[in-house]
């Protein structure tokens, strides 16, 4: 690969390069990433002078959105669909720069005068697919470093140095020290990396996720041995199961962004793994902090957890739909791992809920005229009886809907 060209043929790094002209360098992830033969949709750019000023007029020409990072040294431009570019002042010698930095596979820069700088053998940890800590105390100047590490290699599929588990877990408690927001964007990137369980199970061996929920080692545990077999499954639908997938539409839609950078399906895992048996209760059990959106889904996801204890009817399946608030296919892939010689009915019975839902037999007017009154709350109520008993096979079309009403109102 001509990393020069590949580089250069980009627009903002090629405009970036003109105005730095040798006092510029790209940086970190991207160049990392361009190694692996990744696509990256963030740029970390590091200036001798003013970088406020180059961040500023990025924004200006690419039409993005200004934010200081850190006052007087590190400026973002965001430029929406999750792309950001990051601007610093370089303070000292690039190399010097450079060893500071998190893992030897970050602390890569490339210009056009200087070609590729790796002061701690970054490129042939990456050909070894091996993340190795530059030194300790890197990991002190920014606790969330220790669970980057883990989100990293996931994310590039490498193996963690032994010495470099031994430091993320003698420094796992400073974690509680990293910014809840952070922490929490961590833990989305890592649940949403394909075969996440192996590292989620590595870093709860190293104490790591112990640092940063109140959950037990013996809690994690079998969370995770859950998202494992959740993966699988999800696996087993892309590979073997594409009838499911063909048949049900909103099984298609696990790839939807909820908020955060997380998904549906990514939703579900890390529902489940910051799951404790028989509380819905997330404040209590969580350090990083989620968007109330994805906060009030996992909640929502843990009620029905709780709820698919035991036997499942049909009125406990109702409930447990009900319950979901918009998860209801997210809980037929959860009950379907649970009780895997029903999954055709699970996912049917979720199909069934949501065109309840979407094509009702009746209406609140249809209620009205019945009851001969205005809007009133037990109309919900009526309504909501009718879509329960439609899912149960009670009522079948809209003239059996009317028949109950007037049964029961008249």
């Amino acid at each position: 690969m001509n990393i020069e060209k590949t580089i250069l043929s980009e627009e903002v790094n090629s405009w970036f390069f003109k105005e730095a002209k040798n006092d510029g360098y790209l940086v970190g992830g991207y160049v990392r990433d361009l190694l692996c033969g990744r696509a990256s949709n963030d740029r970390d750019f590091i200036v001798r002078g003013n970088a406020q000023k180059f961040a500023k007029k990025a924004a200006q020409i690419l039409k993005g959105t200004f934010v200081e990072l850190k006052k007087n040294e590190t400026y973002r431009v965001s430029l929406g669909n999750m792309k950001f570019l990051d601007f610093s002042r370089l303070k000292c010698q690039l190399e010097d720069d450079l060893v500071l930095r998190d893992f030897t596979i970050n602390a890569i820069a490339w210009s056009p005068g200087s070609g590729l700088v790796d002061p701690s053998n970054g490129i042939t940890d990456l050909k070894n697919n091996i993340l190795r800590v530059i030194h300790p105390d890197n990991l002190l100047s920014d606790p969330l470093r220790i669970l980057r590490a883990f989100r990293i290699a996931a994310q590039l599929g490498l193996d963690i140095d032994l010495s470099t588990l031994t430091h993320l877990k003698n420094n796992a408690p400073r974690l509680r020290d990293a910014a809840a927001e952070r922490t929490a964007e961590e833990m989305i990137k890592l649940v949403l990396c394909g075969s996440s369980y192996l590292y989620l199970n590595l870093s709860s061996n190293y104490g790591v996720l112990s640092a940063v929920t109140n959950l037990t080692h013996q809690d994690l545990e079998l969370n995770i041995a859950l998202i494992q077999q959740i993966e699988e499954f999800i696996a087993s639908l892309n590979n073997g199961r594409s009838q499911l997938l063909h048949k049900y539409r909103e099984l298609r839609n696990l790839n939807q962004i909820i908020g955060q950078g997380l998904n549906r399906d990514g939703l579900l895992k890390l529902s489940i793994l910051l799951y404790k048996s028989g509380s819905s209760e997330m404040s209590t059990c969580i350090h990083p902090k989620f968007s109330n959106a994805i906060l009030n889904k996992m909640k929502s996801i843990h009620e029905c957890m709780n709820l698919a204890r035991g036997r499942i009817t049909e009125k406990k399946l109702y409930e447990i739909f009900e319950a979901s608030h918009g998860c209801e296919m997210e809980m037929a892939l959860l009950l379907s791992v649970f009780r895997p010689r029903n999954v055709d009915k699970y996912f049917a019975r979720a199909d069934l809920f949501l065109q309840g839902k979407r094509n009702s037999f009746v209406d609140g007017h249809d209620v009205e005229k019945i009851m001969n009154c205005g809007p009133t709350a037990l109309i919900g109520t009526l309504l909501r009886e009718i879509e329960r008993r439609r899912f149960l096979g009670l009522i079948r079309n809209k003239r059996e809907a009317l028949k109950w009403l007037r049964a029961n109102l008249t």
